[in-house]
């Protein structure tokens, strides 16, 4: 009997890279190569909140000016929905021409020649101690896995209910934090 693999072999290299990461700095860069291997994307990018003392901390793949993951719309949405872990950007606002015309978009989202977007949020119980951002021009959409402009679910890596790579290598980069 022939065994299936688990993972597609594209992935393979990267997680293990992930799950091997001890520092922010390897975190980091398999976050990234992982994320371009499995999701066509333009920008990439990550927040830890190690513990509510300390800073928070975010890199991204290319320059994005300071407070993306503090502002308003995308912080008031993943405080009304505790636990959530699809966050599309077009969510937090009633439709597509208010997201256009929004301040949030002009600020993160329009330099970077990007039209969607989506925040993948990681909890431990009610603690939020990471989100990754996703954001992709019309160009990058049009190749997703659904065909379709927007991220959905479906297009994305599940994330399961036992902890996620991510989780794993986080808690194993910030062991401080009681992860």
């Amino acid at each position: 009997m022939k065994r299936e693999a688990v993972i597609d072999p594209s992935l393979e290299k990267t997680l293990l890279s992930l799950h091997a990461a001890i520092n922010l700095g390897s975190f980091w860069k398999a976050i990234q190569q992982l994320l371009a291997a499995a999701i066509p994307n333009r920008l990439i990018g990550l927040m830890l909140q190690p513990n509510p003392i300390l800073p928070m901390i975010a890199r991204w793949s290319s320059p994005v000016p300071d407070g993306f993951f503090a502002a308003a719309p995308l912080k008031n949405y993943i405080a009304a929905q505790p636990r959530q872990r699809f966050v599309q950007i077009s969510d937090l606002f009633s439709n597509r021409s208010s997201l256009v015309k929004s301040a949030f978009y002009r600020r993160y989202m329009a330099p970077q020649k990007c039209a969607h977007g989506v925040c993948l949020p990681f909890w431990k119980g009610q603690k939020l101690t990471c989100v990754i951002a996703i954001m992709r021009t019309h160009g990058n959409a049009r190749r997703s896995l659904t065909g379709g402009d927007e991220f959905t679910p479906a297009a994305l890596p599940a994330v399961p209910d036992r902890p996620s790579p991510a989780q794993v290598a986080r808690a194993r980069a910030f062991p401080a934090n009681g992860s």
